[in-house]
């Protein structure tokens, strides 16, 4: 009876395995061999705008990135208060070309000067070409009316697919209900772009943000930073992008669920933390540089995972389901 469970925990395994390794990665980029500068293109336009390609934000005080701490990209607009105007910076990967259907992902953290900023974070997918394609736009602050935004072949829409309004209540939906504080900044989001044939599926931590037509899915990644009026943000105002991938979104012929979000208690912990999940799935507790001090298969249900040797601090509680979509959750260890 051993032998048998032993074969289809061996077997359970495989499968796990197996629909992580059939996602082919077409672009991968963490910033961390100092190197990332030759592998990107930079379009900007009037202001005083500036980037850096291996900004170490850890010795900056800012935690550890969900997907894994060290180097990223770091995105200013209109640094001169003597000298601002409308402003953009764009960066794109090199000679790429994204098309069929795809995923992005990537870690993103921004911050701002004063309540009101008028900064937005840019990202999205764009045939350099003719300009067709799907982009984003948020602040960090939710201060202004249309503090989400989405544009199709560079047109704002108003609605989504759905039928949704790109505002802070989002027709009695709270964009709030998808991260930490009272606002987005200040937080590491993880952000999810699902490209398809129709639409290109804007998610920020798990949840479904704007559903956005689209006309093209043949281009490329596009990463910025904006800032729509002749403002100063101070040297507060920036943002930060890092564990860039784009894979192929393929079917593998093996069944998985979509990632809930997991339950996650006590918070803060001491002893022992307990991880709620629907289905099998890999738990990972990374410290505050990004490593990961606890790695362990967790079955549906109740787990218990053990803090007894760990010091007090900040941690991020990571779950992968067996389709390889995570959520993370941030724990205060107290001892």
């Amino acid at each position: 009876m051993k032998n048998f469970t032993f074969l289809l925990s061996f077997a359970a395994l495989i499968i796990f395995s197996d629909s992580l390794s059939a996602q082919t990665v077409l672009f991968e980029e963490n910033f961390d061999d100092g190197s990332a500068a030759d592998r990107w293109s930079v379009t900007t336009n009037d202001g005083t705008n500036n980037l850096d390609f291996a900004f170490d934000y850890i010795t900056s005080g800012i935690e550890a990135a969900p997907n894994g701490g060290g180097n990223c990209l770091k995105l200013e607009s209109n640094t001169d208060e003597a000298n601002t105007t409308p402003s953009i910076i764009v960066v794109t990967p090199t000679d790429e070309t994204f098309s069929g259907n795809y995923i992005i992902s990537f870690d993103m953290w921004m911050n701002y000067g004063t309540s009101g900023t008028t900064e937005y974070s840019y990202f999205g997918v764009k045939n350099l070409t003719d300009q067709t394609g799907a982009q984003f736009k948020i602040t960090g602050d939710n201060g202004a009316t249309n503090d989400f935004n989405a544009f199709v072949d560079g047109s704002l829409i108003s609605t989504d697919e759905a039928g949704v309004y790109y505002n802070s209540s989002r027709n009695g939906l709270d964009y709030n209900a998808f991260y930490d504080g009272a606002d987005p900044a200040f937080e590491w989001l993880e952000v999810v772009l699902e490209v398809s044939a129709s639409t290109v599926v804007f998610k920020l931590n798990g949840n479904v943000a704007i559903t956005a037509p689209a006309t093209t899915v043949n281009g490329n990644l596009v990463l910025g930073y904006e800032d729509l009026f002749s403002s100063y943000g101070g040297v507060d105002a920036y943002i930060l992008f890092d564990n860039i991938k784009v894979i192929e979104d393929v079917s593998t012929g093996i069944k998985t669920k979509q990632l809930e979000t997991f339950t996650m208690y006590p918070n803060p912990a001491n002893e022992i933390l307990n991880i709620v999940v629907e289905n099998r799935s890999k738990f990972e507790l990374l410290n505050s540089i990004g490593q990961v001090i606890i790695s362990k298969v967790i079955e549906g249900g109740n787990n218990v995972i053990e803090l007894g040797n760990l010091k007090g601090g900040f941690y991020i509680a990571k779950v992968t389901n067996e389709a390889g979509q995570s959520q993370t959750r941030k724990v205060l260890v107290k001892k």
